[in-house]
């Protein structure tokens, strides 16, 4: 099953930081109200790639002896992780939610069986 929400949400609908000069390049190309249905497991991928760039970009922002104050320079281009660093902003409630690590008995490995996986869901 799909997750999505049937109802328009404002929140959830609109590109928020239209005014930030990195997204209002890009504004165009997205649309948070075209809804494209994904099952959990593209939702997981989805999220773990986002989170994965999102952390590499944070570490090289914060490295030692950096003088860039411009997140968006260490995101390799990657519009959505500069779009979590913005939000972050926003709501900072969730950056321990966000930068956590998972614990070990969390992680799955493509060479789980079925069964293996399960169990940890």
């Amino acid at each position: 099953a799909a997750f999505v929400s049937p109802e328009k949400n404002a929140t959830f609908d609109t590109l928020m930081f239209r005014e930030d000069v990195v997204l209002s390049l890009h504004s165009d190309d997205i649309d948070p109200s075209k809804i494209v249905p994904h099952d959990w497991k593209k939702l997981r991928t989805i999220w773990k790639a986002t989170n994965s760039e999102y952390k590499a970009a944070l570490s090289r922002f914060t490295v030692s002896g950096t003088h860039e104050n411009e997140f968006w320079n260490f995101c390799n281009g990657r519009l959505e992780a500069y779009y979590l660093h913005k939000l972050l902003a926003l709501r900072p409630n969730l950056v321990g939610f966000v930068e956590a690590e998972l614990p070990p008995e969390a992680a799955l490995a493509s060479n789980m069986t079925g069964t293996e996986i399960n169990s940890r869901l």
